[in-house]
């Protein structure tokens, strides 16, 4: 949900054949630019590092790994932090 919430995408996404959790690891391991990524219905009220921040958390939360996985507990405490940061 948050994966669908930070890149606007529908998780049913396709692009180039991947799901919308394929496409979205293969840009973290790349490390495009945020601005691609991110929503652009949010017009710029979140800063670079916040958006990215974001971004990083959500690919974790879809990793392959369950052991890699944040807990609920995890997401919220993060998603508070960036919030408290950059607000």
């Amino acid at each position: 949900m948050l994966l669908e919430s930070i890149t606007g995408r529908s998780v049913l996404f396709l692009h180039e054949n991947q799901t919308l959790v394929d496409w979205a690891t293969g840009i973290h391991t790349n490390r495009r630019n945020v601005k691609e990524i991110i929503d652009p219905r949010l017009e710029d009220n979140y800063s670079l590092q916040s958006g990215s921040e974001c971004f990083s958390l959500a690919v974790r939360c879809v990793s392959n790994n369950p052991v890699d996985r944040p807990s609920s507990e995890e997401v919220l405490q993060n998603l508070e932090r960036i919030h408290a940061l950059y607000k």
